[in-house]
């Protein structure tokens, strides 16, 4: 039975399935019964929604849809619907307070309320009344008072007093300084979320334990898992001023040792190139000197040059005149005896050609005499006629279509039998025509005077005999000619002619038959394939269609035909005459053929004259020596005047340019190298046939020459420059002539002394460059464009105050860098100082909390382990607690022990850990430094939330374990009864253990509790062993009990929804 404070009775007042009843309950336990639907688990949500309010509640069970707190009020038609949820505690023997929730169905949260005995909220321990409320007590004239109704009917009253809590901390509060909850659910929101989640779990609304995490959260709470990261974020906003002056001496440091680096290199760099410089200087005084002596000699040279060009050109143009005028003259007096050789050659080369063909032919032809080669001639003559002929006959073919019929002919016997044959054919055609005509109207089933038509309408098959008759009479009608004539017929009955074949019948021979008619024996043939063997008019109209396209293709094929072996006739007879030797060139066309160079040859020859040919042929090596000697002389007369023509077109076409007088430069190099102006005259002798070509080439290197004032300029400026550079060595370097060898240079010398100084020159400028862009400094590029000063550049790089004592020696500088930054060094030192302690003490705490949780843990699996916790089928829930090698409280204990070695005031340099966290301005760059340098296996990735979360450092694994220590996934009776240890065991032990003895209400609510089984008497033995009442809801009552046992049973009414009849009820003593 358990001890005070305890659950009297619960009341509903305008609730589902409970309307306005009071449920007192046994100081153990209570069962509700009944079918499923009326109600029994809405008690347990309403348990939970009066102690733990609105903000946490879930309903307890899973249902089809959800069950919002709001829904358990009954609705009705009127807007406004609102009802209670109360419990009477009893404190104390026969003494109350009154704990409650006011539900409203359009309100998104509960109310809750207490009524004391007294009006002294003010007091933590309120007064007790000494007697239960009931629903009465909350109507008045009839009427269910609102909350504010209600709390002015209490405070008015002489006996009570109401508080309703806006807040449900506060409610919470005066709820824990009532000794009514078992634990502290007021301070903590977490704490407030996992005492709902226990309540639902009793009554199967299941916690999640597979997740160590959400396993960890309800056991210590969820903000266990921030509390230290939050402490150190606070840390971190403590240091936020010291993190920014670290981390500014830190970037100082950086700075300083970087500027010390460069200006060291520089300085390096400088020196280099300053001994460079006397070297070259030196090497650069006797190059120039060289350079002067070499340039002063070439651009005498070119000087006298320049005038032998001029006098050259001069010569060139007396030349080109002269020569224009003696090439006129002889062009004159070559050009009739030009014109006379010409003709005569051209005469003779004709007749020499025309005696090359004739020979052609012989050879080709193998001829052997003239007579025979004048014969070829007038043949080919002969048949160029006949080749006009055949040329007007293919055209006049190709004209009207008839080339292909008209080669198809053969003419060996003449025109005439051609003729003869082509009537024949004609005739053929005819009848070929006109029987197919008579087989279209024959197939013409549609006209009723055909046979065809009158077979159709007998609708009787043909056996081959008669189909074989009346289609051998196809061209006959079944009616009387319109206009006879002589041997006109006609068969007015056909079935007569079937009837006669039935009996006139003679024996059959070949493929046919004879058939007497009267006397008249007619022999039919049978027909290759029937037609009307059938007496389906649509296959025989098919075929009749058919056979009748295939004639009507061929009529007009034989059409086509007729038409044209008529044209081809008419041709022959008629055109063709007036074409003369047409059929004789027609003939002969195919005759043996000249060769092309026969037929070029005889061609040629036939356009001449044969008889003159023929005399040069008898004569033929006196025309040919003719010949020789007329090629010669006209040879010789064409190359003289393509010559002396040449000249004449291209030597005008040569443009002189007019000499222009020197200018003041070339007349100043000629007083100062001492140059005459008189020079000697060229001559120049030119090929004659080249003559124009060779002029032209000998003015061209002249003008070159002239026009060479790129090189005479290149010369002076070379002159200049040596003779400068020299006066500039001389002038800044007076002090180190006396010391210089004079000695020829070569070029090779001086670019590699020019290199070498040149390399060190820009490494030393590029070092400077660098160094300005390094520093932001680029602004001070135009300061040090012409003079890239050491020391200039070193005063704005280092600070003002590191030049206090220095009197500008480079030595001096780098000294007191190192000075300067061992003072920044101390300064961030004891910055380390106090970051390290408050890490120390954050990490003291933190390890502290992860060892009392890992504690905690295996002394609640001790408590498992007790025989009265054993669940059905020997099985044992079991906590067990795994710590993390990955991220290790080894690496705390290690740090904080290296902690306690170190001197807390300016730390060991030397050390390896403390250097580092020096550089580290941060706690989060500390903290993580100080986890992988004592981590064995770091994790790459981690957070700083992470290492100061006491969860990240171990795991929990709750499940149920065999006799044999096997695991056990469980029944569904089986895990719910582990999951009621598991919340049994966070609200029976306080955190060092031990059992937790504080007053408080404590019930255990199980719904479905015959789907448990035995377990139920486990459960019922730790109610009792750890003073709790038992509410157990079920169809039927579970495990009855003569004594410590309350049964209500609860029924729905058929005729309203959500409704039930007043609860019966079993009360035993007590």
């Amino acid at each position: 039975m358990k001890d005070f404070p305890r659950i009297h009775s619960i009341g509903t007042i305008n609730i589902i399935h409970h309307q306005n009843f009071d449920y007192e309950l046994h100081p153990f336990r209570t069962d509700f019964t009944g079918d499923s639907g009326v109600g029994k688990s809405i008690l347990t949500d309403l348990l939970q929604l009066i102690i733990i309010g609105s903000t946490e509640y879930e309903s307890s069970t899973n249902s089809k849809d959800d069950r919002p707190f709001n829904t358990l009020v009954i609705e009705t038609s009127e807007k406004g619907d609102y009802g209670y949820a109360y419990i009477n505690v009893e404190v104390q023997k026969e003494e109350y307070l009154l704990i409650g929730c006011y539900i409203e169905r359009k309100s998104t949260q509960s109310q809750a309320f207490i009524v004391q005995g007294g009006l002294d909220f003010e007091q933590k321990v309120f007064e007790p009344f000494q007697k239960p409320f009931t629903v009465e007590d909350f109507v008045q004239d009839e009427t269910l008072l609102t909350l504010v109704d209600f709390d002015a009917k209490m405070n008015n009253s002489d006996h009570f007093g109401c508080k309703v809590y806006p807040f449900f901390k506060d409610y919470h509060e005066a709820l824990l300084h009532n000794n009514l909850l078992p634990l502290d659910i007021a301070s903590s929101k977490s704490d407030l979320s996992d005492y709902a989640k226990i309540l639902q779990a009793f009554s199967r609304k299941g916690i999640s334990v597979k997740n160590d995490v959400q396993l960890q959260e309800f056991l210590f709470g969820k903000e266990k898992n921030q509390l230290y990261y939050n402490k150190y974020l606070e840390t971190v906003k403590k240091y936020e001023d010291s993190v920014a002056m670290h981390r500014t001496n830190k970037r100082e440091i950086e700075t300083l040792t970087d500027k010390s680096n460069n200006i060291e290199r520089l300085y390096k760099l400088k020196k280099l190139k300053d001994s460079s410089l006397r070297d070259f200087v030196e090497i650069d005084w006797n190059y120039k000197k060289t350079v002067l002596k070499l340039s002063t000699k070439t651009l005498k040279k070119l000087v006298c040059e320049i005038l032998d060009a001029r006098i050259a050109i001069e010569e060139l143009i007396i030349l080109k005149a002269s020569k224009l005028r003696d090439t006129q003259h002889k062009i004159n007096l070559l050009l009739p005896e030009l014109d006379e050789s010409n003709l005569e050659f051209t005469k003779l080369n004709k007749r020499v050609e025309l005696i090359n063909y004739c020979n052609t032919i012989k050879t080709e032809l193998r001829i052997e005499n003239n007579v025979q080669l004048k014969k070829v001639v007038q043949d080919y003559i002969e048949k160029q006629k006949l080749k006009i002929a055949l040329d007007k006959l293919n055209t006049a073919l190709k004209a009207k279509g008839l080339e292909t019929d008209f080669d198809a002919l053969n003419f060996e016997n003449g025109l005439e039998p051609i003729i003869v044959e082509q009537n024949q054919t004609l005739e053929t055609l005819k009848k070929r025509l006109s029987l197919a005509d008579e087989l279209v109207k024959f197939n013409d089933f549609n006209n009723p005077d055909t046979l065809s038509h009158w077979i159709l309408k007998q609708n009787k098959a043909c056996s081959p005999e008669e189909e074989s008759v009346l289609r051998h009479f196809h061209d006959l009608k079944t009616v009387i000619p319109e206009f006879p004539e002589k041997g006109s017929k006609y068969i007015p009955n056909p079935k007569l002619l079937i009837s006669a074949l039935k009996d006139h019948l003679h024996s059959k021979e070949n493929n046919g038959f004879w058939l007497e008619l009267a006397g008249l024996n007619i022999y039919i043939t049978y027909v290759d394939e029937q037609i009307f063997n059938t007496n389906d008019h649509s296959k025989i109209e098919v075929l009749l269609s058919k056979s009748n396209r295939e004639i009507k293709s061929q009529i007009e094929q034989i059409t086509n035909d007729i038409s044209q072996l008529k044209k081809l006739q008419t041709f022959l007879l008629n055109d063709i005459t007036e074409i003369p030797d047409a059929l004789t060139a027609w003939v002969s066309r195919k005759d043996g053929a000249l060769s092309e160079q026969v037929k070029e040859a005889v061609s040629e020859i036939a356009r001449e004259n044969l008889e003159q040919i023929f005399k040069d042929l008898k004569n033929e090596q006196e025309l040919l020596e003719s010949h020789s000697t007329s090629k010669e002389k006209n040879n010789n007369l064409n190359t003289t005047f393509r010559e002396l023509k040449t000249i004449e077109d291209q030597l005008p076409k040569i443009n002189i340019e007019e000499i222009k007088p020197l200018d003041d430069t070339v007349e100043e190099l000629l007083k100062d190298l001492n140059i005459s102006k008189e020079r000697q005259k060229s001559k120049f002798s030119f090929a004659e046939s080249l003559f124009a070509v060779e002029f032209h080439k000998e003015y061209l290197q002249q003008l070159n020459i002239l026009n060479n004032r790129d090189k005479l300029d290149t010369l002076i400026d070379d002159k200049e420059d040596a003779e400068n550079r020299i006066l500039k060595i001389e002038t800044l370097y007076p002090e180190w002539l006396a010391e210089f060898s004079k000695i020829k240079v070569e070029k090779i010398d001086y670019e590699n002394a020019s290199g070498q100084y040149q390399k060190r020159l820009e490494d030393y400028s590029k070092q400077f460059e660098a160094m300005l862009i390094a520093y932001q400094l680029t602004d001070k590029s135009e300061q040090f464009k012409d003079d890239k000063n050491f020391m200039d550049l070193v005063r704005l790089l280092l600070p003002q105050q590191l030049f206090k004592d220095i009197s500008f020696d480079e030595a001096a500088v780098i000294p007191k860098i190192i000075e300067y930054l061992d003072q920044i060094n101390d300064a961030n030192a004891r910055l380390n100082q106090n970051k390290l302690i408050s890490i120390r003490d954050l990490l003291q705490d933190l390890q502290s909390a992860i060892n009392k949780q890992v504690s905690h843990s295996k002394k609640m699996n001790s408590f498992f382990q007790k025989d009265y916790m054993i669940i059905t089928g020997d099985n044992t829930a079991s906590l067990k607690p795994d710590l993390r090698k990955d991220i290790s409280l080894q690496w705390i204990s290690a740090f904080l022990g290296n902690l306690g070695n170190f001197d807390f005031g300016l730390f060991d340099k030397e050390n390896s850990l403390t250097s580092k966290l020096k550089d580290a301005p941060t706690l989060e760059e500390k903290i993580l430094l100080a986890y992988k340098e004592h981590s064995i296996s770091p994790l790459p990735n981690v957070s700083i939330r992470q290492l100061l979360n006491p969860f990240s450092y171990y795991t929990l694994n709750y499940e149920l374990i065999t006799k044999g220590g096997k695991k056990n996934s469980g029944s569904t009776g089986q895990t719910y009864s582990s999951i009621a240890l598991l919340c049994i065991a966070k609200l029976s032990l306080i955190k060092d253990g031990k059992v937790n003895k504080n007053a408080g209400l404590r019930f255990l609510s199980i719904d479905e509790a015959e789907g448990i089984g035995s377990n139920f008497d486990m459960l019922k033995e730790l109610a009792e062993k750890f003073d709790y009442q038992v509410i157990s809801l079920g169809i039927n009552p579970n495990k009855l009990s003569r004594k410590n046992q309350y049964i209500y049973r609860l029924s729905k009414r058929k005729d309203q929804d959500r409704i039930n009849h007043h609860p019966s009820v079993i009360f035993c003593e007590l």
